[in-house]
């Protein structure tokens, strides 16, 4: 089988300039190129600054591929300041159509922001390509719409949603073997035509899943020594891997990459092998992959997921089945609560939703919650009895 190929061909020039006359002398010149950048660890941006990148990440979002603004030149000391610019508006946000789907749809861009007397001011002037038009986004959202109502997950768990997404992704996208049209590196190949290669799959795995509050990333690497993305999504807020790209040609007799571990991931195929080793040129497209604390952020679990039916016998208000209740309980409810208000789905199977429901009225919600919590602090302080007779209380 034809290896899959990641499009790193973003190119990012940058450069400031200022008359010397005009302004201090610090900000005359400042200049570099991103394909030799060394990013500083943790880059952030400043407050006032961070408006300026939300302005960027619509403009980008909108697709559009000349723009300019202007930043008041006191909150641009330097070359790690225009950095931030750009690293924040690529930014995970859990906006579905932002982090890593805008970064993975940018094909290249370029920069200049020449200094305005006039103004005290940069004037940031970008000119960005992308693998997709504004309009192609727009049947991509209709699709996505459509896969999703399909899909009818609204009483899952998070396991359950993600195989419907990962079920749906593999049997419906095909692995395209001429890659000479960028649409194989996009949501659009992968959603519309049904056409794409890693990359494709990896943005559209990205793109639904945290449309459906699932958190997801795409991940770069090589497969078999080749270019190649796969994805992370988390199961009860740990994570693991998914590979439907290479998941696509083999789930006819079962599937080898769903949910799987560090130490398991390549486990039941022995023919294939990926790596999380990735040489690419530095670049601020990918600065969130760079800056040391990726792994951190998004511990992936050692072994695969086991998927364990619903036969659990949850004990009222221990929701994670720790045989205890806690606050990590309460805290459960609360994201099962914000899954049901945003999604329609809570996350939870029947048995731990009647196990989250502790003051029985049919709803798992903020009250569930802070009845937890309630109870955990009566405990933690001396309180004896169990939770049915705090409630009656």
């Amino acid at each position: 089988m034809k290896l899959h190929k990641l499009l790193l061909s973003a190119f990012i020039s940058f450069a400031l300039i200022a008359p010397a006359v005009s302004a201090p002398k610090a900000h005359a010149v400042i200049a570099g190129n991103a394909d030799s950048l060394i990013l500083e660890e943790n880059t952030e941006i400043s407050a006032e600054l961070e408006s300026y990148a939300v302005n960027l990440r619509s403009m980008m979002k909108a697709r559009k591929t000349s723009f300019s603004f202007s930043v008041p030149r006191v909150l641009i000391s330097g070359q790690k300041d225009a950095d931030a610019l750009v690293v924040e508006a690529l930014k995970e946000t859990g906006n579905p159509t932002e982090g890593d789907y805008l970064r993975w749809c940018i094909s290249g861009y370029n920069f200049t922001a020449p200094y305005d007397s006039s103004t005290d001011s940069y004037n940031f002037r970008f000119t960005v390509s992308y693998y997709t038009t504004a309009e192609q986004e727009k049947a991509v959202d209709n699709a996505v719409r459509n896969m999703i109502s399909s899909l009818d997950v609204g009483t899952g768990s998070d396991y359950e949603v993600i195989k419907a997404v990962y079920n749906w992704v593999t049997s419906k996208v095909t692995y395209e073997e001429n890659d000479t049209s960028q649409l194989v590196f996009t949501a659009y190949g992968a959603a519309v035509q049904h056409r794409a290669v890693c990359q494709g799959y990896s943005v559209l795995m990205y793109r639904v899943l945290t449309e459906l509050g699932i958190p997801c990333r795409v991940i770069p690497g090589t497969g078999n020594g080749q270019s190649h993305a796969w994805n992370i999504a988390a199961v009860d807020g740990k994570y693991y891997y998914l590979d439907s790209a290479w998941d696509s040609s083999t789930q006819a007799s079962g599937y080898c990459y769903l949910l799987r571990g560090t130490n398991d991931l390549d486990s039941l195929s022995k023919s294939n092998s990926h790596s999380r080793t990735w040489n690419h040129k530095s670049s601020l497209l990918y600065a969130d992959y760079d800056d040391g604390t990726f792994n951190t952020r998004y511990p992936v679990q050692t072994n695969a997921y086991t998927f364990k039916p619903d036969t659990i016998s949850y004990k009222l208000g221990d929701v994670n089945n720790d045989s205890k209740i806690d606050s990590k309980d309460a805290s459960l409810v609360l994201l099962a609560y914000s899954k049901l208000s945003t999604f329609g789905w809570s996350g939870f199977t029947a048995s731990r939703k009647n196990a989250a429901d502790v003051i029985k009225d049919s709803k798992v919600d903020s009250k569930d919650a802070s009845a937890l919590l309630g109870y955990y602090s009566y405990c933690s302080t001396g309180g004896r009895g169990s939770l049915t007779d705090y409630l009656n209380k």
